[in-house]
Formats: structure tokens, sequence, C-alpha cells
């Protein structure tokens, strides 16, 4: 299964995503389902085995007729860092330190009550033996916050803390977090370890700072100094996105498109369609739930919601890709054998695959070109028309 994974995801194309953030100093890596072929450019194992075209760019001429796309004036907002965006930075940096690494109070006398963050260890037993997923250690839990079967959660509140006890509980008749265990009857061994008391936080200060960087930085002024350039950087890439998402979306309202060619687009919303399934499939899984129900409670979508949004994208993409073609011709352009080669061992690398051939062979030689294609067109765009900064 291709994804839509170069230059041609572009200019607000592709709607929906995850994100995920993380400490100064800690691994931000993320994954998503069916990354299962990226690798680092350092640990690539890509053979630099020369690769040629076979085809030649497609005439779209048929399809489309260009507008001005040179010349234009791209309205902007101003790349700054306010003093908001500052103190919202420390806070951000505050909570996840204090969130995730200042332990509380550990209250180890006394009885739980609804409300109490408490730490405890629990084994749930079916007919005497232990079943998947019911039992684990040190597990934070908030007290009546539902996130357990009611009869657990429930029974809970008024335990002594440090006293193991056997509670008599009845899954749900409709629980799809496991199936087999649909209105059955079981037992859970419960210790709760400790209540959770007050956390003594830090402040803005010097000796967050330190402890928040591992040392890196020493003192407020020096790291405020550091991540406000890192914070004026983004901006300045958001800017620039802004731009080149504004100037596509210009350059495609002054074309003129007589149709589209439905067998491409077809092919493209195959793709997105079937990345998309797998993507959300496995992310509903984890929830314990089908894909149908993970759309309407996450995205308020249907799976001919998600059809008819991926079929758009096709065609969207489609637009992109005539008109790049056709400006790259009109400049009097010819991608050569050579260049062509530069760029797909240098994403061959970038992508994990272990030669441009394997890159190419996976991905399609049109779809290839015309992603390059794409990048240098959008570099000459850029270079050839203005961008304007709010006032």
């Amino acid at each position: 299964m291709k994804k839509r994974v170069l230059a041609l995801a572009m200019a607000g194309v592709m709607v929906l995503g995850l994100t995920a953030c993380g400490k100064k100093n800690g691994d931000n890596t993320t994954t998503t389902a069916g990354d299962t072929n990226t690798t680092s450019a350092a640990e690539s194992t890509t053979e630099a085995q020369p690769v040629s075209q076979t085809t030649q760019v497609a005439d779209y001429s048929q399809y489309v007729t260009l507008g001005q796309y040179t010349g234009l004036e791209i309205a902007v907002d101003a790349a700054v860092v306010t003093d908001d965006d500052i103190q919202n930075y420390k806070d951000s940096c505050l909570y996840y330190y204090n969130t995730n690494y200042v332990e509380p109070e550990h209250i180890t006398t006394g009885t739980t009550k609804e409300g109490d963050v408490i730490n405890l260890n629990y084994s749930g037993k079916l007919n005497g033996e232990a079943f998947d997923g019911g039992t684990a250690t040190d597990q934070s839990y908030t007290v009546g916050s539902g996130r357990f079967i009611s009869d657990l959660d429930t029974q809970l509140a008024g335990l002594e803390v440090g006293k193991e006890y056997e509670l008599p509980c009845t899954f749900p008749e409709d629980y799809s977090g496991n199936p087999d265990l649909a209105g059955k009857e079981v037992v859970f061994v419960v210790t709760v370890n400790y209540i959770e008391g007050e956390k003594d936080e830090y402040e803005w200060g010097d000796e967050f700072v330190n402890l928040y960087t591992s040392g890196e930085f020493t003192s407020t002024a020096a790291f405020e100094e550091s991540f406000t350039a890192e914070l004026l950087a983004t901006a300045q890439e958001s800017q620039q996105t802004e731009f080149d998402n504004g100037l596509w979306n210009t350059i495609i309202e002054n074309c003129t498109f007589n149709s589209l060619p439905e067998e491409k687009v077809a092919g493209i919303a195959e793709d997105y369609l079937s990345y998309y399934t797998e993507y959300f499939t496995y992310y509903a899984s984890m929830y314990g739930m089908d894909m149908a129900s993970y759309l309407a409670g996450m995205y308020g979508m249907t799976e001919e919601d998600l059809t008819a949004e991926c079929q758009s994208m096709a065609e969207q993409e489609v637009k992109f890709i005539m008109v790049a073609c056709e400006i790259y011709k009109a400049l009097g352009n010819t991608l050569s054998d050579e260049e062509f080669n530069s760029r797909a061992q240098e994403a061959a690398s970038s992508y994990g695959f272990e030669s441009a051939a394997t890159f190419i062979e996976e991905y399609g030689e049109e779809y290839v070109r015309e992603s390059f294609i794409f990048d240098i067109v959008s570099d000459y765009l850029s270079e050839n028309n203005t961008m304007v900064i709010n006032e």
C-alpha cells in the first residue's frame, strides 16, 4: 500500500493527522500505523545504484489552462514571538515537568474516598484464573473517574491503604474491550499502595531550568534566549508555509480546469482511502473500537465521509500535479536522468529504502517524478512571487 508521503501532500490537502510533543531533552519520536518502511537517513542502507526514467513528463494541457503564476503578492502574518508565547512556553515546561517528574506525597495510612488519586496493584480473575489485561502494578487511578468498569470503580472508595481486598465484579453485557468478558462475573484482588497527596511543585527559576534541561542550561536567561530563538524559527517556518499555501491556492484559482483525468484521480483516492483505513483501524483497536465508531467519536465522520474526503484530497492533489507539470514545461525545463537519479537516491535514503529502484517500484515512477517536479516548481514560484507582511 502506498502512502502519499512525498512533496504532493501540500497546501492543506492532508486534513487528518496526529501530533505529539515532549520534554526538551526527551525522546520525541512519533510513529504512525503503517510506517514500517521508515528509518533515519543515518541508519539507511540504501545502495547507490543509478536509476533512470523510462517515461516522459505527462502532458496535462488538455485538462488545464495556466493562469498567472508569477508576480503575485501573497499576504501573510508577521513572524513574531509575543510575551504571551514566551509565557505559554514557560507554563508548558512547568506543567510537563511537575506532572510527569514531580512525585506527590505518598499517604500510606487511612482509607480511600471518591476523587482520591491512588496507586494500586490489581489482578482480575475469572473462575480463579487471571485473564488477559486484568493485572497491573503501581497503577495511578482516580477513584470515581469511571475508567474502570463500574463495579470495580465504585468499590475502590472506602478501602484501607495497604490491605488486600477481593472485590467481586460483573463486566457489562456490552463490554467491548474484551468481548470474552462481557457479562462475566470476576474477582479483582486489589491493594491500594498509597493515596497521592500534595505535590511540592517547581516554579520558574534557575533550579527548575537546570533540572528540566538536564544541565544544558543553568540560568533562566540563557534558556529563555534559546527557546525564544526556537519559537521564532517555528514562527518563520509557519509564515513560509502560509505563504506557500496561499501562493499555490491563488495559482490554482487563476487556472482554468476543463476536466480531471478520472483514472489518475481514482488511483490516488484509493491510495488515500487504503492508508487512512489502516491508520484509523489501528488507532481504533487501541481503544477496543471498530473504525466506524472511532471515526464517529473522534472526528464526527462516517466511513462514507472518509471516502468522500479521500476523493476530494485526490482531486486537489491532481490539480497541483497538473499545474506544476504544465508550469515546468512552460519554463522550458526537462528533468534529466542525472537529476532524477540524484533526487531518487536522496529520497530513497530518507525513507529507508534499500535502493532507489525499490523506492521507485513502491511509489511508481510517475508519482516520484511529479513529486520532484512539484518541488522544483515550488522553489521557482517562491522566488518569483512576493510575500507581503500584514501590518
